[in-house]
């Protein structure tokens, strides 16, 4: 269970001396001996005697003598499979080369982690792809926020298989707001030279704020989550985290680029903004160019990149001012101001669609200039009550609320 070792220099038996042994392998330990029996010429006094296979010269195999100093990192059992023995095991190898398809005599880092869990009975496939195949714990976080990751990694044990195409590590936990992994790395970009590549070839341990060639971390880039030692059909159930509870609207949001991310970020408790509403609204209808060039709002800069989103609204009558030369773009948004807009965006009819808010305490407080529009969103299923008895007019909207709704919306026929 080390990292690598050479069985012991031996003239008497040239086919079994100095071979490299491998971290994980397991050998058959010779049967027990007459006293003063000699192996490879010697005594097997503080040494293990195994037989190692030895392909002979017309192709056969068989099985040669060996000697394993006994102050080696050997186990004559597999390893107990607990957090501290993998990362025993796992630190061994820090700071060897990397090894791309096992050059240099090291190892890649697929084959890094295959190594370690070797060493508790655990034959993991040679590549992620295969891996993605057996029958474990595994989730996908390709389309996930950066708050959605960190909240499953914070709930995950030290030897959870991370991954993003190309990339496989282990995890070793948060300490100080840091999640730290360990892998074999090729290269990185370099964290005191922004904006370079950094030829890394090393096993060593670092955060996942590392950034990768494209600009992204390692935590936006992460793609899947692998738990090895979790059989999905032990218990009968899964061992891997719930996902929060907004991830379905956030990440359908993120996949289809309807609502912006800052660094990966989706900043789910914000309160969403006017401006932010409606460059969602004008993204769910394919960024079409505006006819109009201005518009009557003194608080709306030149430059606001959510100018063309503005323009395209303001003129197909989807949102209006909160006075005749303002717009409020960074006002938060309420329930009912996200239903009006919804309703003028789908052209919605409050004839066909009508529902009954008597059961809604609070239905009176209800805006006239948004009754109509509330009394269609609900009745369409878009706007829910926040509980049995309210139906909220004026709370605001979170961002991972607005991702939600925008994704039911997109999922209905309201033609």
């Amino acid at each position: 269970y080390g990292d690598k070792m050479y069985t012991d220099y031996s003239i008497s038996s040239p086919e079994t001396s100095r071979r490299l042994i491998t971290m994980g392998t397991v050998l058959e330990r010779m049967d027990e001996m007459e006293p003063g029996t000699l192996v490879i010429n010697r005594l097997p006094v503080h040494n293990y005697a195994v037989y190692l296979p030895v392909r002979n010269e017309d192709g056969s195999y068989s099985k040669h003598p060996a000697m394993l100093n006994a102050r080696e990192k050997l186990s004559e059992s597999y390893l107990p499979l607990t957090k501290a023995n993998i990362a025993k095991v796992a630190f061994g190898a820090l700071g060897d080369a990397y090894g791309w398809g096992a050059m240099l005599y090291n190892e890649d880092c697929t084959s890094f982690n295959r190594n370690i869990f070797l060493c508790f009975g655990l034959d993991l496939p040679r590549n992620t792809n295969w891996q993605w195949l057996m029958p474990i714990d595994t989730l996908s976080i390709a389309d996930w926020p950066v708050e959605a990751k960190e909240a499953v990694l914070d709930k995950l044990p030290l030897g959870t298989l991370l991954q993003f195409p190309g990339h496989q590590m282990l995890y070793l936990g948060k300490c100080n707001d840091k999640y730290y992994v360990y892998s074999t790395v090729s290269s990185a970009m370099n964290p005191w030279q922004d904006g370079k590549r950094q030829r890394v070839r090393t096993t060593l341990i670092n955060t996942l704020d590392v950034k990768r060639a494209n600009g992204n971390t390692w935590m936006q880039s992460l793609s899947g989550v692998e738990l090895p030692w979790v059989l999905l059909g032990y218990d009968g159930n899964s061992h891997m985290p719930d996902a929060p509870w907004y991830l379905e609207g956030v990440s359908f949001c993120m996949k289809n680029k309807l609502m912006d991310t800052q660094a990966g970020r989706f900043r789910p408790n914000e309160t969403a903004t006017r401006a932010e509403l409606v460059d969602t609204m004008w993204r769910c209808a394919k960024s079409p160019d505006p006819v109009a060039e201005s518009v009557p709002f003194t608080d709306v800069p030149a430059d606001a990149a959510y100018l063309n989103a503005l323009l395209w609204a303001w003129e197909n009558d989807v949102v209006k001012g909160t006075s005749e030369t303002s717009f409020s773009p960074e006002s938060g948004i309420t329930r009912e101001m996200l239903a009006v807009i919804l309703y003028r965006f789908s052209n919605g009819s409050a004839d066909e669609h009508r529902a009954d808010l008597s059961a809604f305490e609070d239905a009176g407080d209800i805006s006239d200039w948004a009754l109509d529009a509330v009394q269609w969103a609900v009745d369409v299923g878009l706007i829910k009550g926040t509980s049995d008895t309210a139906i909220s007019p004026g709370g605001e909207v979170t961002r991972a609320q607005l991702a939600t709704l925008i994704m039911r919306y997109s999922s209905m026929d309201l033609s």
